[in-house]
């Protein structure tokens, strides 16, 4: 290339941000204020692009931490391939989509703005027929302005970056974590290829690791025939659920839990009592009164381990609320003082045994009196 006046489109990546810039010499030229560094060698024959790999001189050999612009793509004498990701005038945007939404449980409305590309939205290989719509009518005020305001779902919201990476052409893995909101986004914005690829993804991809995410994303995007579905899985998948409700729990709302706990289908015995343990104390600062009655009172068997943990628990929710301390003992309390006795056994010398944090003397009483007897 030495020597050559031929035009060299670069695409690169530099303190999270994509630029794009073209020079006629690839060693030594200025690039928003940073000069880029690079050592190119001859493309290979009858190939127009030229990739340098992450361990080219100037990067660390993983292309991670580098102190200098790491170059992703380097294109000769053409013109560089379209991305929503590159600097807007360089690359000719000439549509802009201003993305809204509201975090979770939060009333502030965050913004988030992607420079786009008509061509490619509308009449691109896997265009969305709503972009095709409102570039042709005239009537929409945002062919005026080349701007569109969208609102969406949080869990929409989050992976709208992925639906322009298809219909740029670029490749989009559909995992657990993304499939039912890629598929909210397919629907809405009418991405036909986009919304197959998802539909059979969330079709056969319900199990018992990857039910709480889809239940989160169907949750928040109002789609109810996935919420049914991932309802009806868990109730006839309880034991796995059981078994995995470690890696459930952080992404599921605790009304999913109190629907669950309340199928007559389910069986809230010694195994499953530590899951309700454990979806107490997730969603402890939700609790009150009434939703942990909900949550406990179908419990058949616990184990002493969760006994303890159901009586604290029961006492701070109580005391948030300001509640009276009972004459006598509720079922659940029963319940955990039977678990708690059997667990210590007969001849248990009751001085050196240790109430559970916060019992109301009542339960107290009622452990030592079951322990002694």
């Amino acid at each position: 290339m030495k020597g050559s006046a031929s035009l060299f489109h670069v695409i690169y990546h530099f303190e999270g941000t994509w630029f794009i810039c073209s020079t006629t010499d690839m060693h030594d030229y200025m690039a928003d204020e940073k000069v880029l560094y690079s050592r190119a060698s001859e493309p290979e024959k009858g190939t127009n692009h030229l990739r340098i790999p992450p361990k080219c001189g100037w990067c660390n050999e993983d292309g991670g931490t580098s102190q200098v612009p790491i170059i992703h793509y380097v294109d000769v004498g053409s013109p560089p391939p379209q991305n929503w990701r590159l600097n807007p005038e360089a690359s000719f945007s000439d549509w802009k989509i201003v993305l809204k939404y509201q975090l979770d449980g939060s009333d502030d409305v965050c913004t988030k703005v992607y420079n786009c590309h008509r061509y490619t939205l509308a009449l691109g290989p896997k265009a969305c027929k709503y972009f095709w719509r409102l570039c042709n009518a005239k009537k929409f005020a945002e062919n005026e302005i080349h701007e569109s305001h969208i609102t969406l779902p949080i869990k929409a919201a989050e992976v709208f970056y992925l639906l322009l990476d298809y219909c740029y052409g670029l490749e989009v893995l559909i995992d657990a974590a993304n499939a039912v909101s890629l598929l909210y986004l397919a629907g809405y914005f009418d991405c036909t290829a986009l919304y197959h690829e998802a539909n059979g993804f969330c079709s056969t991809g319900i199990s018992a690791t990857s039910c709480g995410r889809f239940y989160q994303q169907a949750s928040s995007c109002g789609m109810i025939d996935i919420v049914r579905a991932v309802e009806g899985y868990c109730v006839e998948n309880f034991v796995k659920i059981v078994a995995v409700a470690k890696e459930i729990i952080p992404y599921v709302p605790l009304e999913f839990w109190l629907s669950l706990f309340d199928k007559g289908e389910v069986i809230l015995g010694t195994e499953a009592s530590q899951l309700v343990a454990e979806v107490c104390q997730q969603h402890e600062s939700c609790l009150n009164p009434e939703n942990f009655r909900a949550l406990t009172r179908r419990l058949t068997d616990i184990s002493y381990v969760v006994a303890v943990l159901l009586l604290e628990c029961e006492a701070r929710v109580m005391h948030r609320a300001g509640a009276d301390d009972p004459t006598g003992l509720t079922a659940l309390q029963t319940r955990c003082v039977d678990a708690m006795a059997q667990h210590i056994g007969q001849g248990y010398d009751s001085k050196y045994f240790q109430i559970p944090s916060g019992c109301s003397i009542v339960v107290a009483n009622a452990l030592l009196m079951k322990i002694n007897e």
